[in-house]
C-alpha cells in the first residue's frame, strides 16, 4: 500500500504540470497501474479435515496376548524373538528370556543390543552388523553348518553361557570378522557332521579385533581358537581359559602370544591347552608355554628350558636346543642332536652329538658321563664326574672340545684303570685345554694318536696307584707357545701343570722350545735362548749360547757372559754385584746392546768403591749402540785388549772421585759418524745428536732425536734443534721455548686411520721461533677416505703458543687450535695450508705475518673461539675461498691488517651461526681492510629449511676500516657485505667504508631454495656505503634497514623488496640520471630512485617509515608494482613519510620527488623539490610550499571545506569531489565564501573549496503529448532540468532511444516556462530551467534521459538519469 500511494503522488505531479500549459496536446495518460489484485493461487496439498476419509477409531483395551512371551523390549513382550527385533530401533536392547526356535538368522543391526539372558536359548543363527552388540549369558545352538555366531560388532560371552555349533565350519563356532570380543566365561563348542573342521573360536584376516578373554573353556575338534593374520588388535588380552581339542593337529592356530596377559602362561598337555596365573610346569618353551615332559616340550618349541627336576631320557633333535637351567635337573640318558646347555644338573649319561655347554654338573654312576662327537664346551665351574670307567668320564670320539675351566673326575678306587679325559685312536678329535683340572686314577688323559690335543693351562692329576705319568702318549700333546710344563707329587696325587713359560730357547732351524727356568733353558744345548719374563736369580751365559732381553724384561741379578749377551731393551740390575759389575763379559764372550739399561748400584753403607755397570775381560767384545749403562764407581771398566765399538748410548757415574765415567776409555772405540759429548762431569752420550736441551742453569744435554730432547726438557727449558730432522708425532706438554735456530722440522707422514696426525703436540705454554715446520704430505689415508695432516695441534688446558718467526707449510690445516688455548703470531710468522690456515676452536691472536688458507685462511669456530687482529694478513687463494670464517658462537675482533680473498668469486669474511646457542660476531674497526673479490663480508644467521629460529650472527663496521668487494666500473664485480639468515645484523657506524660494485650490501630473498632468508637487521649509522655504479644497498629478504645517518649512494641508493625500511637521517643518493623500472625476479628492478620500493614475487610484507635524512635522485622514494602482484599482494605494502628531505634532479617540468603506484596518503611531513601528488598526501593534507625556501615544497592541513584540485584534475581526466549528502558539484572557488570562482580550465593544482548543490536540481521531469502523423500516432516528449544559478558554462541532456545516444546542450535558461516554475522542478535551490523537446516518438520507444551542466573551470557534472517508456 505505501508502494502505490507514491505511485499517486508522482502521477498528480505530473497533471498539474500538463494542464498549466498552453500546448494544443491531450491530457498526459495516467501511469500504468500494476495493481494489488488478490492472490488466487491454491495450495497443491490438500489438507483432510476430521470427516474426510475413513474415520480413524482409537485402539484401546485389546486383552494380552494368551501365548508365551519369550523376549522383552524394556516392559513390552513378545512372543517371538523376530517380531522382538523387527520392533527395535536404535538404543534399544532386546532380552531373550525364554526359549527361541529361528529358522532364519537373526540379524543384531547398528544400534541394537541381544541380551541372551541367563536360562534363555536360541536354537539358530546370530548374525551381529556393525554397531550391533550380542550379550550372551544363556544358551546358543546352531544345528546348520556353519557357525553359531557370526559378528562384525560387538560380542559378549558371560558365565553360564553356552554357545554350540553342531556342524561348524573352517571359521568356527564363533566367528568374529571385526569389531570387538569379549569371553569371561561358559563354553563355546563346535562338532563336526559335514564338514572336516569343526572349529571353536575363529577371528577373521585384518579383524583387528578389540576385547579380551578372560575365563570360560572352548572345545573343538580341529582347531579351538583359530587366529588369522591381523586377527587381534595388539591391545586383545587372553588369560584364565581352556581350550580342548578332540582330534586334528592344533590347539591354536595363529599368533597369539603377544596377546597373552601379564602374569598368565600357557600350559599344553596333548590337546588340552591351559592359558592362566598357575598354567606352569617345570618345562617350558622360548614362547613361554609349558609341558609336563621335556620331550613334549621339544616336540613343540625351539628352545627349550627345565626349570625344575625332571626324570625321564630326553634326546634333543638337530635344530632344537635343550637348556637345563641352574638350579634344575634331569635324572635319566640325555642324547644330544642339536644344542645342549647344561647350566644346572644331569644325572645320568649324556651322548652329545651336535653342539654341548656344560656350566654345571654332569654324573654318571657307570659309563661315560660324556661321550662325544660333536662339539663340547666346559665352562669355569663345571664338573662332569663318572665312576667305575675305564674310558673316560669325558670320552670323544669326534668333533672338538675346549675346556675353559672346571672338572673332569674319572678317578675311583674300585678301578686301577679309571680315566679323566679319554680320547681313542683316529677319532680325528680336535682338543685344547686352557684352564681347568682333570683327575684319574691310572692317567689323568688319554690321547690316542691320530688326534690334536693342545695345552695351554690346566691341571692334571692322577693317584697312586702305580702311574707316575698324567698322560698317556704324553709326546703327541702339543703344548701351546709360551707355556711350559712343571710336575710335582704329594702323597696323594702326581700334578702337572701347564705354566707359562719363562724363557724360550730355538736352535738354527727355527725349532723353539719353552722353559719353565731360564737356566733350564741355557742348558738346553739350544744356541738362542730369549728371556720372556721378569726373574730374580743371577745368570750364567755359556759359551756358545746368546741369551736376548727385549724391552720390558727385567734380570734382578748379576749376568755373567761367556757367551753373548744380546740386550735391545729391559733392564738388568743387581745392588752390591760387586767390583766385576753386573753384567761381567769374560774370555771370549760379547755385549751387544742397543737399548734398555744395565745399573751398577749400592745400598747401605758403602763397603767398596767397585760396583760398575759392565766390566769387559781382555779378548772379550762389546758393541754399543744404544741404551744406558750406570756404575758408582765406573760405568764401564774396558780391560787392555778389549775389542770394543761404540755408536750410541748414554753413560753415567755416582761418585765425584773419578774424573772418568769410563775407564780406560780410547776415541777408537767411537763408531765413524758419531762423536762423545762430556755432557757433565758424569754423564757422557755418544750418538748423531739433533736437539739439545739448555736448563735454567744454562747446562747443555745432547739427544739423538728431538723427541727425547723434547722428553727430557725440564719446565721452562729450551730445546734447540742442530740440524733439520724428521719426526712422527711429538707431544710437548711442559713449558718451553723451541728454537729451531734456522732449521726445518718435516713431519713424517703415515697413515694413522682416523685420527688428527700432527707433528707437534702442544699442551703446554710453548714459543716457537725461528724456524719451518713442513709435512712430507698433507693427508694420508686409503681411497677416497683422507685424514689431516696438521703441523702444530694445541691442546690442553689455557695453553699459550707464540710463533716467533715461524714458517708453517705443506700442511692440510696448518695449526689447529683446540677449545681453551691460544696461538699468537709474532714476528712475521707465515702460517700456510691446503684445507685450512689455521682453526681454531680457541684464541687466536695476530699481531703481524701471513696466514694463507686453500679453503679458508682462519677458521674460529665454537663459542670459545676467537680472532684478535692486530695487524699482518690473512689470505684465501683458491676459486670461492674464504679469508676468515667466524662460525658457531666464535667471536673476531679486527682493529688492524688485512683480510685479503683475492682468488675469483672468494669471501673475505663469513660470520656464520648454526643454532649454536650463543651469538656469532665480528668487529671490523681501525685501519683494517677486508677484501674479497666475489664479496667482502658474509653474515649468515637461520637459513634453515621450515625452521625460523634467530641463529645470532652479528658484524659491526667502524673507525677507517674499508670493507670491499671487487669494484669494476664497466662491469660487474663483487659485493661488500651479503647478510642473509634470521639473527644476522649489520652496524655501519662512524668513518668506515663499505664498497662494491655489484652491490654495496645485498641480502637475499630466495637463498638454496628457501623464499625466505629474512629478518636480517641492517643497521647504517655512519660510514660510507658506495654502490660504485650499481645499488648500494639491495634487501629483497624480509629483514630490517634501519638509516641513522652516515652516506649511501649508488646507482639507486636503497632498493627494497620486502621487510622493513626505517630512515631516520643519513643521505642517501641514486645517481642514476633517469629512473626506470623493469621486472626481475632475481635483482634489483630500478635505477635512479634514492630509495627504490618494488615488492618481489616473493609478496612479502614492506613497511617503509621515513622521519629524517636527505633523499636524492631522478626520483627521491620510488615504489613500483615491477612484478605485477595481485592487489591482495600489494596491499601489504606500507610507506609513511613524516619528514626528511626528498630531491629530484629531473629537471622536467612534471618531475616528482615522490612516485609511488600502490601507496595512498602515507605523507604527513618533510620537504620536497617538487609538489607532493594529493593521493600520496595523508587525508586532510595537501602540498605546499615552503616559506622563504624557493623551490621546496611541503605538506599541510587543508581548511575546512578545501580541496587539493590535483586529486580531481589532470592533462585527461577532470572529476570532482562529492559530499556526505550526495549533493552534486557546482564548481571550484579560491574562498571558503564561495565568492571566487575558478574560470581557468588548465589549472590542475593547488588548494581550492568546492560548492555542492541539491541533487533535486539536477533532475528529470518531463510531458508526453500523442497526435496523429501520416496516419500513424507519435509523441513529442518535452524534457525540464534546473540551474542554481547562472555561473556555468553549458548545460543539456544526454538521450538515448535504444537505437542511438546524443548530447543535447542547452545555453538559454528560463526563469519559467509557460507558468512551470524552478522549484517545481528542482526543488528550493533551483532558480533557472532548461528544457529540450524530441519530437515525433514512435510508440513503445524506452528512452533515457541525464542531464549535465559544466561548470566555469571546465568539470561536466552528471544529474539523475531517467527513464520513460513511451506507450
Amino acid at each position: 500500500m505505501r508502494q502505490k500511494k507514491k505511485l499517486k503522488k508522482a502521477l498528480s505531479l505530473l497533471l498539474t504540470a500538463a494542464m498549466v500549459l498552453s500546448l494544443n496536446v491531450p491530457v498526459f495518460a495516467d501511469e500504468a497501474d500494476d495493481g494489488n489484485g488478490e492472490d488466487n493461487a491454491t495450495n497443491s496439498v490438500q489438507v483432510l479435515d476430521a470427516t474426510d476419509g475413513e474415520d480413524v477409531q482409537a485402539i484401546d483395551n485389546v486383552p494380552e496376548n494368551e501365548g508365551v512371551k519369550v523376549a522383552k523390549i524394556g516392559d513390552t513382550a513378545y512372543a517371538t524373538l523376530q517380531e522382538a527385533m523387527a520392533e527395535a530401533v536404535s538404543g534399544n536392547t532386546v532380552s531373550l528370556v525364554g526359549e527361541a526356535i529361528e529358522n532364519e538368522t537373526v540379524v543384531v543391526k547398528d544400534g541394537i543390543t541381544l541380551e541372551i539372558a541367563a536360562g534363555a536359548s536360541l536354537n539358530g543363527q546370530v548374525e551381529v552388523q556393525e554397531g550391533g552388540k550380542l550379550i550372551v549369558n544363556g544358551a546358543i545352538t546352531y544345528d546348520s553348518q556353519g557357525s553359531a555366531i557370526i559378528s562384525r560388532g560387538t560380542v559378549q560371552i558371560g558365565e553360564g553361557a553356552a554357545v554350540t555349533a553342531k556342524d561348524s565350519d573352517n571359521n568356527g563356532a564363533v566367528y568374529i570378522i571385526k569389531g570387538s570380543f569379549e569371553m569371561s566365561g561358559g563354553t563355546i563348542t563346535s562338532e563336526k557332521k559335514s564338514t572336516n573342521y569343526g572349529r571353536g573360536l575363529g577371528f577373521n584376516n585384518n579383524a583387528d579385533a578389540s576385547g579380551s578373554i578372560t575365563g570360560g573353556t572352548i572345545n573343538a575338534v580341529d582347531i579351538a581358537l583359530l587366529i588369522r593374520s591381523g586377527g587381534l588388535n595388539s591391545d586383545f588380552s587372553i588369560q584364565n581359559v581352556m581350550l580342548n581339542c578332540s582330534s586334528g593337529t592344533n590347539v591354536i592356530n595363529g599368533t597369539y602370544l603377544s596377546n597373552i596377559a601379564e602374569g598368565s602362561s600357557v600350559y599344553q598337555d596333548g590337546k588340552t591347552w591351559t592359558i592362566g596365573s598357575g598354567a606352569t610346569s617345570s618345562v617350558k618353551t622360548e614362547d613361554n608355554v609349558y609341558y609336563p615332559t621335556v620331550a613334549a616340550a621339544l616336540k613343540a618349541g625351539t628352545t627349550v628350558e627345565v626349570l625344575g627336576a625332571m626324570t625321564e631320557n630326553v634326546t634333543v633333535p638337530e635344530g632344537k636346543t635343550l637348556t637345563v637351567n641352574e638350579g634344575a635337573a634331569i635324572a635319566g640318558r640325555v642324547t644330544n642332536n642339536g644344542t645342549l646347555v647344561v647350566n644346572g644338573a644331569i644325572s645320568g649319561n649324556v651322548v652329545n652329538n651336535g653342539s654341548m655347554e656344560v656350566k654345571g654338573i654332569v654324573s654318571a654312576v657307570s659309563g661315560n658321563a660324556i661321550t662325544s662327537s660333536g662339539k663340547l664346551i666346559m665352562n669355569e665351574g663345571s664338573t662332569v664326574s663318572a665312576t667305575n670307567i675305564s674310558n673316560g668320564a669325558v670320552r670323544l670320539t669326534g668333533g672338538t672340545f675346549t675346556m675353559n675351566g672346571g672338572t673332569i673326575d674319572g678317578a675311583t678306587e674300585s678301578i686301577s684303570s679309571s680315566r679323566g679325559l679319554y680320547i681313542p685312536a683316529d677319532a680325528g678329535v680336535d682338543a685344547v685345554i686352557y684352564d681347568g683340572e682333570i683327575y684319574g686314577t691310572n692317567y689323568a688323559v688319554v690321547n690316542y694318536e691320530g688326534n690334536t690335543l693342545r695345552l695351554e693351562g690346566g691341571t692334571f692329576k692322577s693317584d697312586d696307584y702305580g702311574n707316575t705319568k698324567m698322560f698317556y702318549r704324553f709326546e703327541d700333546v702339543k703344548i701351546i707357545e709360551g707355556k711350559s710344563y712343571q710336575s710335582s707329587s704329594t702323597e696323594e696325587f702326581y700334578t702337572l701343570a701347564i705354566v707359562s713359560a719363562v724363557a724360550k730357547a730355538s736352535n738354527a732351524g727355527e725349532v723353539s722350545s719353552y722353559y719353565a727356568t731360564l737356566n733350564d733353558a741355557l742348558k738346553s744345548g739350544m744356541p738362542s735362548v730369549e728371556l720372556l719374563t721378569n726373574i730374580e736369580e743371577d745368570v750364567v751365559i755359556p759359551e756358545g749360547v746368546t741369551l736376548t732381553v727385549k724391552d720390558g724384561i727385567k734380570i734382578n741379578g748379576k749376568v755373567t757372559v761367556h757367551g753373548t749377551l744380546n740386550m735391545t731393551g729391559g733392564t738388568i740390575e743387581k745392588v752390591n754385584a760387586g767390583a766385576n759389575g753386573v753384567v761381567y763379559v769374560t774370555g771370549t764372550g760379547t755385549l751387544n746392546m742397543s737399548g734398555g739399561e744395565i745399573l751398577g748400584m749400592t745400598q747401605g753403607p758403602l763397603t767398596n768403591d767397585y760396583f760398575r755397570g759392565v766390566t769387559l775381560d781382555a779378548d772379550a767384545t762389546a758393541n754399543i749402540s744404544g741404551g744406558s749403562i750406570c756404575g758408582y764407581q765406573y760405568a764401564i771398566v774396558f780391560r787392555e785388549g778389549a775389542n770394543v765399538k761404540v755408536s750410541g748410548g748414554t753413560f753415567t757415574n755416582d761418585t765425584i772421585r773419578n774424573e772418568s765415567v769410563i775407564y780406560n776409555w780410547k776415541d777408537t772405540y767411537l763408531a765413524a759418524g758419531v762423536a762423545l759429548e762430556k755432557v757433565t762431569a758424569h754423564k757422557w752420550q755418544v750418538g748423531d745428536f739433533s736437539a739439545s736441551v739448555t736448563n735454567a742453569t744454562g747446562d747443555e744435554t745432547y739427544y739423538a732425536s728431538l723427541e727425547e730432547a723434547v722428553a727430557a726438557a725440564s719446565d721452562d727449558a729450551t730445546v734447540t734443534l742442530k740440524k733439520n730432522v724428521e719426526v712422527s708425532s711429538i707431544v710437548i706438554a711442559k713449558p718451553m721455548t723451541l728454537d729451531f735456530a734456522g732449521y726445518t722440522v718435516t713431519k713424517n707422514v703415515k697413515d694413522e686411520e682416523g685420527t688428527v696426525s700432527y707433528a707437534l703436540g702442544i699442551t703446554a705454554d710453548v714459543t716457537l721461533k725461528d724456524g719451518t715446520i713442513t709435512c712430507d704430505a698433507t693427508t694420508y689415508g686409503a681411497g677416497e677416505t683422507r685424514y689431516a695432516v696438521v703441523p702444530i695441534l694445541i691442546d690442553g688446558t689455557e695453553t699459550d703458543v707464540v710463533l716467533n718467526g715461524i714458517t708453517v707449510e705443506r700442511s692440510y690445516n696448518g695449526i689447529q687450535v683446540n677449545a681453551g688455548n691460544t696461538v699468537t703470531l709474532d714476528n712475521n710468522s707465515a702460517v700456510t695450508g691446503e684445507n685450512f690456515g689455521i682453526r681454531s676452536l680457541g684464541q687466536v691472536t695476530m699481531n703481524s705475518g701471513t696466514v694463507t688458507g686453500g679453503e679458508i685462511g682462519i677458521l674460529v669456530t665454537g663459542t670459545s673461539g676467537n680472532l684478535t687482529m692486530v695487524g699482518g694478513e690473512v689470505i684465501s687463494n683458491t676459486e670461492e675461498s674464504v679469508g676468515v670464517q667466524v662460525q658457531l658462537g666464535a667471536n673476531m675482533s679486527m682493529t688492524g691488517g688485512k683480510v685479503n680473498a683475492d682468488a675469483a668469486k672468494s669471501t673475505g669474511i663469513i660470520v656464520i651461526d648454526a643454532n649454536s646457542g650463543e651469538k656469532t660476531s665480528a668487529q671490523i674497526k681501525g685501519d683494517s681492510e677486508v677484501y674479497g673479490s666475489g664479496t667482502g663480508i658474509c653474515i649468515a644467521g637461520n637459513c634453515s629449511y621450515g625452521n625460523d629460529a634467530p641463529y645470532p650472527a652479528e658484524v659491526t663496521v667502524s673507525g677507517n676500516a674499508r670493507v670491499y668487494g671487487k669494484i669494476l666500473e664497466d662491469e660487474v664485480g663483487g659485493t661488500g657485505i651479503y647478510i642473509v639468515g634470521n639473527g644476522a645484523v649489520l652496524n655501519v657506524q662512524e668513518n668506515c667504508t663499505v664498497e662494491g660494485s655489484w652491490f654495496a650490501i645485498s641480502g637475499n630473498g630466495s637463498y638454496g631454495g628457501q623464499t625466505d632468508n629474512g629478518q636480517t637487521v641492517i643497521n647504517i649509522s655512519g660510514g660510507t656505503v658506495d654502490g660504485h655504479g650499481s645499488t648500494a644497498i639491495y634487501q629483497p629478504q624480509y629483514g630490517k634497514l634501519n638509516v641513522t645517518g652516515g652516506t649511501i649512494k649508488g646507482i639507486t641508493g636503497i632498493e627494497i623488496r620486502a621487510g622493513e625500511l626505517d630512515v631516520s637521517g643519513g643521505e642517501i643518493t641514486g645517481t642514476a640520471e633517469r629512473t626506470e623500472t623493469k621486472p626481475n625476479g632475481n635483482g634489483t628492478t630500478t635505477i635512479g630512485a634514492a630509495v627504490a620500493v618494488a615488492q618481489h614475487n616473493t609478496k612479502r610484507d614492506i613497511t617503509v617509515t621515513i622521519s629524517g635524512g636527505t633523499l636524492t635522485g631522478c626520483t627521491a622514494l620510488c615504489e613500483k608494482n615491477t612484478q605485477k602482484n595481485g592487489t591482495a599482494d600489494v596491499e601489504k605494502i606500507k610507506m609513511t613519510v613524516d619528514g626528511g628531505t626528498f630531491i629530484t634532479t629531473n629537471k622536467d617540468e612534471d618531475a616528482e620527488a615522490i612516485v609511488s603506484e600502490d601507496c595512498s596518503n602515507f605523507v604527513n611531513g618533510g620537504k620536497f623539490s617538487a609538489p607532493v601528488s594529493y593521493k600520496y598526501c595523508q587525508e586532510g593534507l595537501a602540498s605546499a610550499e615552503v616559506d622563504g625556501e624557493s623551490g621546496m615544497w611541503t605538506v599541510t592541513a587543508l581548511k575546512e571545506g578545501q580541496y587539493d584540485i590535483s586529486a580531481y584534475r589532470s592533462e585527461e581526466t577532470y572529476t570532482y569531489p562529492t559530499n556526505e549528502n550526495g549533493d552534486l558539484f557546482a564548481g571550484w572557488f579560491e574562498d571558503a565564501e564561495l565568492t571566487e570562482q575558478l574560470t581557468d580550465s588548465s589549472v590542475t593544482t593547488g588548494r581550492y573549496y568546492a560548492k555542492f548543490v541539491d541533487k533535486r536540481v539536477l533532475e528529470v521531469r518531463y510531458q508526453r503529448a500523442s497526435y496523429n502523423k501520416d496516419g500513424s500516432m507519435v509523441y513529442n516528449i518535452r524534457m525540464y532540468s534546473a540551474l542554481d544559478s547562472l555561473d556555468y558554462s553549458l548545460a543539456g541532456f544526454i538521450i538515448n532511444n535504444g537505437s542511438n545516444e546524443w548530447n543535447e546542450p542547452i545555453k538559454k535558461v528560463y526563469t519559467s516556462y509557460n507558468g512551470i516554475k524552478p522549484t517545481q522542478i528542482g526543488g528550493d535551490q533551483a532558480k533557472y530551467l532548461f528544457v529540450y523537446t524530441l519530437e515525433n516518438v514512435s510508440p513503445g520507444t524506452t528512452l533515457t534521459i541525464t542531464p549535465y551542466w559544466t561548470t566555469m573551470d571546465g568539470t561536466t557534472v552528471m544529474g539523475t538519469t531517467a527513464t520513460i517508456q513511451v506507450p
